[in-house]
């Protein structure tokens, strides 16, 4: 079985490095624009009658290659082999999920918000603990990648302030998964705002409270907006902001891997609600609970328990967990602000999150689940 994974490493890169990476990014945010822009021509020409078919990948690659021949800057032959054609990829699936999965209208990349660029495995490689590419030098990474794979590609980016590497693996023959102690095991998985995640066994993880950094950059975002653009201490005052943001991220992230890892290790067959947490935003009444169902970041726990479990099954994402009894399968109306599940009908006592849970669990030992293959 072959296991694709990436490892995100942080780069100390020296200023001189710095400045060929924030080079390399601005080349491919040139090329990323263009690309939108001549793909408008070029769906405009075609709705004129003036082109056979619609744009697509191969014809703005074409057009980018005439485009390097004859009108491009000398700069743009600065950038690193294949980085251009992958941006025109990029974009071109960008237009291509905007007109088959509704997605949002490519927009262009600005300067800061969409610094990242891709390098192709043949362009660059890591060299014990060094990222070794031709245009950009030897740059040191803060720790050694996990895998030991074929890699296929890297992707560099800016965030905060900081570069990272994302080296993109293959893996063939060991399995990168965390070791199952229990491969029978079947356990129900139900995730909330009040509880971060409900084990059908009675468990709970929670996300720790991070209220008071938020309070801490909503004072800091005051504070910078009062500085001027690109003084020193605008400059300053970014700075803290950009860490305390990572220092928030970085705390989600670490509860989320760790009580991740621990359902994996523990339990062999994983079941989740096949939910839209989307349109959950979208639909829910009040600021407050929208940023709550936000912050208890739903999708990224079912993502990593799918790539983490041996086997992960979804139940329909219509399916009432909350409302049906667990020990003897009655239905009733269960409002937000209730916390217990009391049943009518049998007397069953139990926390609502627990409940829900349990059916998730049930549900697929019923043999309804939707299963889903994760490697």
């Amino acid at each position: 079985m072959v296991f694709n994974r990436s490892h995100k490493i942080k780069l100390y890169p020296t200023k001189e490095q710095e400045a060929k990476l924030a080079q390399q990014a601005g080349l491919a945010r040139f090329v990323y624009n263009w690309a939108i822009d001549q793909n408008e021509k070029d769906y405009q020409e075609y709705k004129e009658g003036k082109r056979e078919k619609a744009p697509s990948f191969y014809d703005l690659s074409r057009e980018f290659t005439q485009y390097k021949k004859n009108n491009a800057p000398e700069w743009l032959s600065e950038a690193i082999s294949q980085t251009s054609h992958h941006v025109i990829e990029d974009c071109s699936n960008a237009y291509k999920n905007f007109f088959t999965k509704k997605s949002k209208y490519p927009k262009y990349h600005k300067k800061g918000i969409k610094d990242i660029f891709y390098i192709s495995n043949q362009s660059a490689k890591i060299v014990d603990k060094f990222f070794k590419c031709s245009k950009i030098g030897y740059v040191k990474l803060a720790e050694k990648p996990r895998y030991t794979g074929k890699i296929m590609s890297y992707t560099i980016s800016k965030d905060k302030g900081e570069w990272f590497v994302s080296i993109n693996y293959e893996l063939e023959e060991e399995d990168p998964r965390p070791v199952c102690s229990n491969l029978e095991s079947v356990v129900g998985v139900d995730v909330g705002i009040k509880n971060s995640i409900t084990l059908s066994t009675g468990e709970q993880y929670n996300i720790r409270d991070t209220k008071k950094l938020e309070n801490r950059i909503k004072y800091q975002q005051r504070y910078l907006s009062r500085s001027k653009k690109d003084s020193k201490n605008h400059i300053k005052r970014l700075t803290k902001l950009h860490s305390t943001r990572r220092k928030l991220q970085n705390q989600v992230k670490d509860d989320i891997h760790k009580a991740t890892t621990a359902i994996c290790k523990n339990h062999g067959i994983v079941v989740i609600e096949n939910l839209n947490v989307t349109s959950m935003v979208k639909t829910a009444k009040g600021k407050a609970m929208r940023r709550n169902l936000n912050n208890a970041r739903m999708n990224e726990i079912h993502r990593q328990l799918q790539y983490k479990s041996q086997k992960c099954v979804k139940v329909d994402r219509f399916f009432a967990s909350s409302q049906i009894c667990s020990n003897c399968g009655s239905k009733q109306k269960m409002p937000l602000k209730e916390r217990t599940y009391v049943c009518h009908s049998c007397g069953v006592f139990l926390d609502r999150d627990i409940n829900a849970a349990k059916n998730i669990r049930n549900q697929y030992l019923s043999g309804q689940g939707m299963s889903i293959v994760c490697c």
